[in-house]
Formats: structure tokens, C-alpha cells, sequence
């Protein structure tokens, strides 16, 4: 009994010694690679999106980049635009002067897409692969007070009702925030 204890010593402190001296020896050649454009994506008092596109044809690669831009703005602002109206109509409580909340949220929608074609690139580089590919990387960015007083304007006059814009715009930002 004595000499099995011995021996299960033994072998367990020659797996001890053999772990630890492996995880000494741990090196890796990994490289960090930062995407460009991604020192971009924070802004005050706006949204930033970041994209990507990639071809052979520098003017296709541009066009992936932009519709993909795009299309996550308005996932965005989508996102944003139904907790908003949610949130300024249930404060309203669709009084008799109120806006009801579909049609808030369907004017909002019609403005994401008029909007986003205004949108500023705040960031645009390229690179190009060894087998000839162009990447371009953009960042687009869209001004709160841009797409808030461009819902406000779209609304008040296409109605009667007119929106209260600071609590709109109020709860538009904390939405965004969230996000």
C-alpha cells in the first residue's frame, strides 16, 4: 500500500512539473489588426455607422461599402424609431391633439429613407489585396438634429398636430444611446 502511494506521488508531480513548464514556453506570432475607420464610430449628438465593401472594380467596392452603410443606418434609426414613438406617444397619451402612433412611426420610416441619403462620410480609405481586390472602408454619420427636425418638419406639415420637438428629440437620444 505504502509503495502505490510512492508511486501515484511520483507520477503526480511528474504531470505537475510537465503542465507547468508547457504553458512557460507560450509564445504567439498573432498580429492585431484595427480595422480602418473603426477610430471613427464614436460621435456626440450623432450615429455613426461603420462598412465595409470589397471587388475588383474600385466603383463597385464603393457601392457595397455605401449600401451597407446604409442599410445598417436605417436598422438603426428603425430600432430607435420604435421605442420613440412608443415612448412619445404613451407621454401624450394621444389626447385629442395628440398624433396617433402609427402614424408618428410612419412618417419617422419615411424620413429614415430620405435622411440617409444626406448622411456625411466622416471617414474613407482603401486598400488593395495582392490579388487585386479594392477594399473600402467608410464610416457614415447622421446628425440628431438633422433627422429630428426633419421628422418634425415632415409632419407639422402634412398636419394639423404639430410635434412637440424637445420631447421627441429627448427621447429619440436616450433611444440611440440605449442602442
Amino acid at each position: 500500500m505504502k509503495k502505490s502511494f510512492v508511486i501515484f506521488a511520483c507520477i503526480l508531480t511528474a504531470m505537475l512539473a510537465m503542465g507547468c513548464s508547457s504553458k512557460k514556453q507560450l509564445k504567439t506570432n498573432v498580429e492585431t489588426f484595427v480595422m480602418p475607420c473603426s477610430d471613427c464610430l464614436k460621435a456626440e449628438n450623432a450615429i455613426r455607422v461603420w462598412a465595409s465593401g470589397t471587388s475588383d472594380s474600385e466603383t463597385t467596392a464603393r457601392k457595397k461599402a455605401m449600401t451597407t452603410a446604409s442599410a445598417d443606418l436605417a436598422a438603426v434609426l428603425e430600432k430607435c424609431i420604435e421605442s420613440t414613438t412608443e415612448e412619445y406617444t404613451s407621454v401624450l397619451n394621444e389626447g385629442k391633439d395628440g398624433i396617433s402612433k402609427s402614424y408618428l412611426e410612419e412618417q419617422c420610416k419615411i424620413v429614415v429613407k430620405k435622411t440617409i441619403s444626406g448622411a456625411n462620410i466622416v471617414c474613407d480609405e482603401w486598400s488593395k489585396s495582392e490579388n487585386g481586390q479594392f477594399t473600402n472602408y467608410i464610416v457614415l454619420e447622421l446628425d440628431y438634429d438633422t433627422y429630428i427636425n426633419d421628422v418634425v418638419e415632415n409632419i407639422n406639415k402634412n398636419n394639423e398636430n404639430k410635434l412637440n420637438k424637445e420631447l421627441l428629440q429627448e427621447l429619440f437620444i436616450k433611444n440611440v444611446e440605449k442602442k
